[in-house]
């Protein structure tokens, strides 16, 4: 966990991560996985923490064409100071032969608790997607929760529930496409509160859809040929009638 004693400090550290420039990082490969219409090739994630290994998304699946990765260890907890982590997932999708990817969309959830006046959370998610070699703008969603209620009794005093975001890119459909995704938590507690958030899940959920079948232009002039003299059987009949 890495923790600030100011928003500038979150930010800047946010900006670095996201850019590659942090020399101390866990570097984790999960590999590939198949699913039903394409496959999801070298997952990859870098995170801010510096201990060798270390994953914030601790377990990845798939389930039909969606990717899904368990993110338990995705969580930040403050009694005062700002705590922010940082995670970004990259990978490249291949399209099944005779499929085509036209969007794809990143969900991701938790919960989230403040109590007090001025306690905070926030989850953010930002995106990029490259296809064909050309990269299309970046995606971004956030989260935003704080308490107002200075005393107990006050009903946004403690606001304890589950929150999720999601962002999708859309593009001519394509076989093939690269994505990273830099997901951020941070959470802020005022004296005597308490500020915690996590990411229960990341879901990876792409739209495919199938390559209509194109005639050779061989097999175009055969079909044409025999219109052809199809039809000029038919006016032959018609032309001679009967007797």
């Amino acid at each position: 966990m890495v923790k600030f004693r100011s928003i500038t400090a979150v930010v800047t550290a946010t900006i670095l991560i996201a850019s590659g420039s942090i020399t101390q990082a866990a570097v984790v490969s999960f590999g590939s996985f198949s699913g039903d219409s394409l496959t999801y090739n070298n997952v990859r994630e870098v995170n801010s923490e510096s201990a060798p290994g270390f994953s914030f998304f601790g377990g990845v699946g798939i389930t039909g064409d969606t990717l899904e990765l368990d993110a338990d260890n995705f969580r930040e907890e403050s009694f005062g100071m700002i705590a922010a982590d940082d995670a970004r997932l990259s990978f490249s999708v291949l399209a099944d032969p005779g499929r085509l990817i036209s969007s794809i969309t990143i969900s991701e959830g938790g919960r989230a608790t403040t109590l007090g006046a001025g306690s905070f959370v926030a989850a953010t998610l930002l995106g990029f997607a490259s296809v064909n070699g050309v990269t299309l703008p970046g995606q971004s969603t956030s989260f935003f929760q704080s308490s107002t209620g200075a005393n107990p009794v006050d009903p946004d005093f403690l606001i304890d529930g589950t929150w999720q975001r999601s962002l999708t890119f859309n593009f001519a459909p394509t076989n093939r496409a690269r994505i990273t995704i830099d997901n951020g938590l941070i959470a802020r507690a005022a004296d005597n509160g308490y500020a915690f958030i996590d990411k229960k899940f990341v879901d990876i959920n792409p739209v495919l859809s199938t390559v209509t079948a194109v005639p050779e232009p061989g097999s175009i002039a055969v079909l044409a040929g025999l219109g052809t003299l199809v039809g000029t059987r038919r006016r032959r009949r018609r032309l001679s009638g009967p007797c």
